[in-house]
Order: structure tokens, then C-alpha cells, then sequence
């Protein structure tokens, strides 16, 4: 078993990550020498999601269990494969983010619970709660034909068995520890 003092809490805010990078910061919190071996850094990925590839993971988060279009695959088995698949789906329609008033109202719904973690293991130091980037009054999203179309063709290019990117990492970080 592990007890507590073998947690770690980590702020996921670029600044304070060590060398700005989670694998960097990962490897620095476990005492992972990145200098010895043969590391490949991956590109980075899922900074921001377009509109569109949001949309699609909105209308397969809409699906039952049982749905039908899921070619009895478990939504579990398909959620992994699509947030990767959907990082490369770009369109013009940039950011659409909800007012500054509605990122502070979901903000404030977690605000007990994330100052509490700040207290127990962050000295105190919590997330950063500027709401700046956000617009005073939200866009109209905008709407985006043949999300259902191309979430089927999606699913239909699932081969089973393959692995995500952070499969492959954690599978990377089990073989480099010895525990895999």
C-alpha cells in the first residue's frame, strides 16, 4: 500500500511545471534521469481542441451504452482512441469559450475542494484564478454539419487493441522502471 507522503499533487499550469512540459515535470518529480537512454519527446498534443472535434466528443458522450453505433465496443474501449484521433481535427471557427461569468461559476463549484488540495499539499498555492482570457458575453457556438457522420466513420476505423499515446508512455515508463 502506499501511504500519503508517497503523493505527489502537481498544479497542471504550464509555468509551474518543471521545463514547462509534464513528461519534463513527471521525470524531475520521480527522479528520472531524461539524459540517460534514448527518450523521444512526443509532439504536443490536445492544447486546445477545435470546436469541431469538441463537438464530436459531445455527441459520443451523448451515446448510451447500448447504442447501437458503438458496433458493441464499450464506450470505455472507444474514448481513448477518439480523444487521439480528434487532436488532429482542425476547423476556422477557433476558441468558443463560455462568458467570463460562466468559467467563474464552474470555477466556484470546485473552489472548497481545490483550496483544501492548495492547503494540504501546495503550501497554500492553488490554481491561478484569472479569468481574463474569457469573454464578457459568450459566441453563439457555432453549428457544425456531419458530427454524427463523421464520429460513425470514426468508430468504424476503431481496430481494438490499439493504444493511445499515454498507453504507449505508460507502457514506455513500467518497461524503464522494470516493472513490465
Amino acid at each position: 500500500m502506499f501511504g500519503e507522503e508517497s503523493v505527489k499533487v502537481r498544479l497542471f499550469e504550464r509555468k509551474r511545471l518543471v521545463g514547462g512540459d509534464v513528461i519534463r515535470d513527471f521525470c524531475d518529480v520521480c527522479d528520472i534521469d531524461m539524459q540517460q537512454g534514448d527518450w523521444v519527446m512526443p509532439e504536443t498534443e490536445n492544447e486546445a481542441l477545435s470546436h469541431t472535434a469538441l463537438s464530436i466528443l459531445r455527441s459520443f458522450n451523448g451515446l448510451a451504452a447500448n447504442d447501437p453505433r458503438l458496433q458493441r465496443h464499450s464506450k470505455q474501449q472507444l474514448r481513448g482512441y477518439l480523444l487521439q484521433q480528434v487532436q488532429t481535427i482542425t476547423d476556422d471557427f477557433g476558441r468558443v469559450l463560455p462568458s467570463r461569468a460562466s468559467a467563474e461559476m464552474f470555477y466556484e463549484r470546485f473552489a472548497e475542494g481545490n483550496e483544501w488540495i492548495a492547503d494540504r499539499w501546495l503550501n497554500g498555492q492553488g490554481f491561478e484564478m484569472s479569468f481574463d482570457d474569457y469573454p464578457l458575453h459568450a459566441a453563439e457556438a457555432p453549428e457544425v454539419a456531419g458530427i454524427d457522420e463523421r464520429l460513425d466513420q470514426l468508430i468504424d476505423a476503431y481496430i481494438p487493441g490499439q493504444k493511445t499515446v499515454a498507453q504507449r508512455i505508460g507502457g514506455a515508463i513500467k518497461r524503464r522502471v522494470g516493472n513490465g
